[in-house]
């Protein structure tokens, strides 16, 4: 078990539940790509364990909502607060978010936010530190730190909304000019805060309905589509749980690969303090592959930086519209000037370190 958690409480059903839970994911994912491929090679000589195309598109229809209920409402909205938006549409992305069957809300949060705060320090038992990073093992940081509490306290900056506003409207009384838009800004997402608890708070109450509409929907959907009690249990099967593990795995890879390193197809743009890295590839699947750009700011909607990076963070994309017709608002875009002053500041901070070293 992960050392973050040691001193809570986890009782042995519920561990051996997200065990059977990770290995059945792992072999419905496997299961999925050798049918994927089964299918594909259809096309030239028939496969007798080849799905029709019905199946594949109501998996894709899914694996789509879903990883963008992943990325839209749990990391770039109810984490980051990347932007706004109405409650309906809140309410509608975290729908999606939950049927990505991730865990509740208030530990994704709580997790990623730790994980921001103190990114590849390993869990040795000394400190705060990273509940999922590869140094303390390649698998550990894939799906291993899955297996902790369930439901844990809301995070501090949750909890205390309510008393930052207050005290953030004593101090907008006698402040002026850029110290009053400072504090305009704090309200403001201390507020964001509160709106964003609330729907997670519904999610998070009601989760495990959302794990059964995730499995019977496409069930549902690919019976109807061709009649058969086949059909559902393979939609159940195939397009929910294993559309599920789909998912999964594509947000590990995020955590782990892309927190290695030297490996194939990873790079960045700035030598940081963590181990993040951007990987095109992984983009193509997921639309946070550009990790090592939202560890430089993580506070922006977008993570593709560059012309064709954007071209790939279609969540970015998906905000950009939305802005456009009014359904977002105060989005928060980083550019590539951002990324090159950003680049300045390292470089002038390490000739001054430098300096300082000499002077010693």
């Amino acid at each position: 078990m992960n050392p973050l958690y040691a001193n809570q409480k986890t009782r042995p059903g519920e561990v051996a539940g997200l065990y059977a839970f990770l290995i059945g994911q792992g072999v419905i994912f496997l299961v999925v790509l050798y049918l994927a491929v089964a299918s594909t090679l259809n096309i030239l000589t028939p496969a007798q364990l080849a799905l029709p195309p019905t199946y594949w598109s109501v998996f894709c229809v899914g694996y789509v909502s879903t990883i963008f209920g992943v990325s839209l409402w749990l990391h770039r909205m109810a984490t980051h607060q990347s932007f706004k938006a109405p409650i309906w549409f809140r309410y509608l992305i975290g729908a999606f978010g939950a049927m990505a069957v991730q865990g509740y809300v208030r530990n994704w949060v709580d997790d990623h936010r730790t994980h921001h705060a103190h990114a590849d320090v390993p869990c040795d038992g000394s400190g705060p530190c990273d509940p999922h990073t590869p140094r303390d093992g390649f698998w550990h940081a894939f799906c291993g730190w899955l297996v902790k509490p369930g439901i844990r306290p809301e995070p501090k900056a949750w909890a205390s909304a309510e008393d930052i506003v207050q005290r953030l409207k004593q101090q907008m009384k006698d402040a002026t000019g850029d110290r009053l838009k400072r504090l305009q800004q704090k309200l403001d997402d201390a507020q964001e805060r509160i709106t964003n608890r609330s729907v997670a708070r519904f999610y998070d109450r009601t989760f495990l309905l959302w794990v059964i509409v995730s499995l019977l929907v496409p069930g549902i959907v690919c019976w109807a589509l061709e009649g058969t009690f086949l059909a559902f249990f393979i939609g159940v099967v195939i397009c929910g749980f294993g559309r599920i593990a789909a998912v999964n795995v594509a947000t590990s890879l995020v955590n782990s690969y892309e927190h290695k390193p030297g490996f194939p197809g990873n790079y960045r743009h700035i030598e940081g303090k963590d181990d993040s890295n951007n990987n095109w590839f992984i983009a193509l699947f997921n639309p946070e592959g550009f990790h090592a750009n939202h560890h430089l700011f993580s506070w922006a909607a977008n993570h593709g930086i560059l012309w064709w990076e954007r071209m790939l963070d279609h969540t970015a994309n998906l905000l950009w519209l939305f802005e456009r017709v009014g359904l977002v608002w105060d989005v928060r875009w980083v550019t590539k000037k951002d990324l090159e002053k950003m680049k300045e500041r390292m470089k002038d901070a390490e000739r001054r370190g430098k300096l300082q070293t000499q002077l010693a």
